[in-house]
């Protein structure tokens, strides 16, 4: 601005006040150097309550009692490090902790509180190179969750057959992170940060710090190697849940408000319900959840690719049908079709072993699996009931419903020409209804 610099003293200061509203916190500290007149101009009040409510949320001055530029200066001694971030992520953790108040108090109650600088070092000195700024902010508001069973996780809850897996913000700082980042550099050569944990299936989601084989740093992957668990020596590919770590946190924050995922008892599951997935006959209403299960789905040489889903089916009629449409449910038929079009056909005596009965006000919910060689596939059918007053006997539909995974990454060239895995239908599990 050589040359200039005369003139911007001669304008008049109403004019260099505008002229300011177009200057960040940074430039403006810079210009209040200058002189004495723009030091005074750079004290203007609105100008320092506009950078405290777009930086710091702030509108109640929350750190002084005396000015918004001393209160921008109280919030930039704690959180200046943030400054770029601290508005976007404080936003996305006040959307997730208002929902968690409305749906799931118990597990807002488990959240742990805002992690030290100190233990941000810890772990920063176990890496070779530095955590992102929205990361550390994340764990300034949240540092984990505590582990607790009867709460379930942040991330979601999944039951089927005998499997169970509950996935929690992992806390900072813990050994067992640490272990999880000493093994991965050792034997992987890998920069992976675990974000999440499952203390049932000991699945984590991770944060790539640095480009690696197949991915690039800021990326969120589960971990699938052949076998799970994260000593596995040579990964074959990864599951991708996020491109960046805001995308991700958005997307948590996104699920929880959506009133299409599963909660149940003050618990979050991963169930998610298309509201198309809907079929009603004689007044017997069919309504399909889903969700992907990356801790039992892998990507592997011999048979390239296993993704598995389950499905949580709910039967139900309304209180005002009238009781001569009472039936129980004796027989199941499916039709699994994967990404190529291969349908295999399944049919069997009642669902999860047994044989509901549906009349008016009554509900009843099961939770089954399927699983694909494709990253996708679609499942159709019915259910044989018998009227309990007439004794006819009718099919029940159950819409077409589809199961998609996440996106799959490989790092290993896989021959095409090796063994396949063919759907498998319908292996079932107790309700949790």
């Amino acid at each position: 601005m050589e040359g200039t610099a005369g003139d911007l003293i001669s304008l008049p200061d109403e004019l260099l006040i505008k002229i300011f509203n177009f200057l960040n916190y940074d430039d403006l500290c810079r210009l209040s150097s200058c002189c004495h007149r723009l030091h005074t101009l750079s004290q203007h009040e609105p100008l320092w309550k506009e950078f405290c409510q777009k930086a710091w949320l702030d509108e109640d001055m929350k750190h002084s009692q005396t000015s918004w530029h001393d209160n921008f200066r109280g919030w930039f001694n704690e959180w200046g490090r943030y400054v770029t971030c601290y508005a976007t992520v404080r936003t996305l953790w006040n959307r997730i902790e208002a929902t968690l108040k409305e749906r799931c108090p118990n597990v807002l109650l488990s959240l742990e509180g805002p992690a030290i600088e100190q233990e941000l070092s810890v772990v920063e000195a176990q890496l070779p190179c530095c955590l992102p700024p929205e990361v550390r902010c994340s764990y300034r508001i949240h540092k984990g969750q505590v582990l607790n069973e009867a709460v379930g996780g942040l991330f979601g809850s999944v039951v089927v057959y005998q499997h169970h897996s509950s996935e929690y913000l992992m806390t900072l700082a813990t050994q067992q992170m640490l272990s999880m980042i000493e093994t991965m550099i050792e034997e992987h050569n890998s920069v992976i940060l675990p974000l999440t944990v499952c203390p049932f299936s000991g699945m984590t989601q991770g944060l790539c710090l640095q480009n690696m084989p197949g991915l690039q740093a800021g990326q969120i992957i589960y971990h699938v190697p052949s076998t799970q668990g994260w000593s596995d020596t040579e990964p074959l590919g990864y599951f991708l849940t996020a491109n960046s770590f805001l995308e991700w946190l958005t997307a948590l924050a996104d699920q929880l408000v959506n009133p299409d995922y599963t909660v149940l008892g003050g618990r979050f599951y991963k169930f998610y319900h298309n509201p198309s997935y809907v079929a009603t006959t004689n007044d017997v209403r069919v309504s399909v959840s889903t969700t992907f299960v990356p801790e039992l789905s892998r990507v592997e040489r011999r048979r390239q690719l296993l993704t598995l889903f389950a499905y949580r089916i709910t039967l139900s009629m309304d209180e005002n049908a009238p009781t001569s449409q009472s039936c129980k449910l004796s027989h199941r038929h499916w039709e699994v079709t994967d990404a190529r079009g291969k349908t295999e056909v399944v049919d069997g005596e009642g669902v999860v072993g047994q044989c509901p009965v549906i009349k008016p006000g009554s509900k009843f919910s099961w939770i089954s699996c399927t699983s694909f060689d494709t990253p996708y596939g679609d499942m159709k059918g019915w259910f044989k009931v018998h009227n309990l007053q007439s004794g006819d006997q009718y099919n029940i539909i159950c819409p077409c419903f589809h199961m998609e995974s996440l996106p799959v990454i490989r790092v290993d060239h896989l021959d095409d020409t090796e063994d396949e895995i063919g759907s498998q239908g319908d292996a079932g599990s107790d309700s949790i209804t």
